[in-house]
């Protein structure tokens, strides 16, 4: 998100590590959501919760 120092998008370059993560993420159970629910969790990954801090902050 912007002017954020904690969230920052995270990529794995390595290719060992990323296939381990998805191999890992395939024994993640799966819930079911309703989509208001599956929105937020959305708005959520991509930092839309995060409060401003740069022109909002006079």
């Amino acid at each position: 998100p912007y002017g954020s120092e904690i969230l920052n998008p995270l990529f794995v370059k390595d290719e060992a590590c990323r296939k381990m993560q998805l191999e890992e993420a395939e024994k993640i159970p799966s819930v079911v959501v309703s989509s208001a629910a599956a929105a937020n969790a959305v708005m959520l990954g991509g930092g839309y919760f995060n409060p401003l801090n740069a022109y909002m902050n006079l």
